[in-house]
């Protein structure tokens, strides 16, 4: 699964893996209030390419990392970057001419490709954070940084019951499958279907209680605590302040080119 992926893939010997977790957390965060402020494709474009170039040192499957995340945007952001192109939508010099008086527009273009591109770089550059760092190690660099608790204790515990509820339904279809016999009409699949949604509610609200309720008979005061303390070194430094440099030269060009 994918979260075995993330834990596998964060014991690696690579160069990212190898860096403080908090320092990593303020790099991505430059790296990604950069994506959001530059306009320009090409800017987004080399940004982007250097996060494939950290994956490349960082031993992970360049080629996987793409494909997840062009997956990502395309559902996502395609929805509302494929209408951009129109110039229905987005007026400007015509591209390509279409039928009934409509046309794809360089300007709406322009626009896909910066939605795109913000979605792809955006998402590259969390993956790279989750995918060479234990998602304890995330949790508690964040609250370590002043992340407001209640923030992080969400993010950790939607995490974690993504995966067991993507479990629970993967059962419960199962085990519905293993006591069907014959063919089963629309309306009857419908409300089965409506019966298993709300089974899995119930299961959900009962497993977050009980959770809950054991974390807090374990001490658990709010905030998440690595094991191994966190030390950084030179070599942490300098990947925030790589960051800093690429982050400000992105944009100090982006603000020239417009």
């Amino acid at each position: 699964g994918v979260g075995w992926d993330t834990e596998r893939s964060a014991r690696l010997a690579g160069w990212l893996q190898n860096r403080d977790p908090r320092c990593k957390a303020v790099a991505a965060l430059a790296l990604l209030i950069t994506v959001a402020l530059v306009r320009s494709p090409a800017t987004l474009a080399v940004l982007y390419a250097f996060c494939l170039f950290v994956t490349a040192t960082s031993r992970l499957s360049v080629t996987r990392l793409m494909r997840r995340a062009w997956i990502a945007a395309a559902v996502f952001t395609g929805l509302i970057a494929l209408p951009a192109v129109l110039n229905v939508f987005t007026p400007g010099p015509t591209a390509v001419q279409l039928p009934f008086g409509w046309a794809v527009t360089t300007t709406g273009l322009t626009t896909a490709a910066r939605l795109l591109l913000r979605a792809l770089t955006s998402l590259h550059v969390l993956w790279l954070v989750v995918y060479t760092t234990p998602w304890n190690r995330v949790l508690a660099a964040l609250g370590s940084l002043g992340a407001p608790a209640p923030a992080v204790v969400t993010l950790g515990i939607t995490h974690r019951y993504a995966f067991l509820l993507t479990r629970m339904a993967g059962e419960m279809m199962a085990s519905r499958s293993a006591r069907t016999v014959g063919h089963i009409d629309g309306a009857r699949n419908r409300a089965q279907i409506t019966n298993a949604a709300g089974t899995l509610l119930l299961h959900s609200h009962h497993s977050a209680s009980a959770v809950h309720g054991a974390m807090i008979a374990r001490g658990f005061t709010g905030r998440f605590r690595s094991v191994e303390p966190f030390r950084a070194t030179w070599r942490d430094v300098v990947l925030v302040l790589l960051a800093l440099a690429l982050s400000f030269a992105a944009w100090s060009i982006d603000r020239h080119a417009f």
